[in-house]
């Protein structure tokens, strides 16, 4: 079961009140955006195992980020394909001393 507290999570003195409305949306939206996530990591083929089976739905593949950036036309003028892939490469940026502590963390993939 999925559920985030709609609390006030943002400090609005802090962020302002368009931090807190979009935290608000997105804890609406929790099951479908866990749902979507869960699609993508699913999606290709590069998250099967040698029988076919999904590895794991908690790790999305950067050939599955780009079809969900392309199936939710995230490309615009404000947010161009280098921009998706920085934001990839920030996701995935880990250092050798963290990765004891997140273990689950998968190389190239995001979750």
């Amino acid at each position: 079961k999925a559920s985030v507290r709609s609390s006030s999570f943002v400090d609005a003195n802090f962020a302002g009140a368009e931090a807190q409305q979009t935290y608000e949306a997105l804890c609406r939206h929790v099951r479908m955006l866990y749902g979507a996530f869960q699609y993508y990591c699913s999606l290709l083929d590069e998250g099967r195992d040698e029988r076919g089976e999904i590895r794991d739905t908690f790790e999305m593949s950067y050939g599955a980020y780009l079809e969900f950036a392309r199936d939710c036309h995230l490309v615009s003028n404000s947010c161009k394909p280098h921009d998706l892939d920085a934001i990839w490469v920030q996701v995935n940026a880990l250092e050798d001393s963290a990765a004891a502590f997140d273990p689950y963390n998968g190389k190239n993939t995001l979750n």
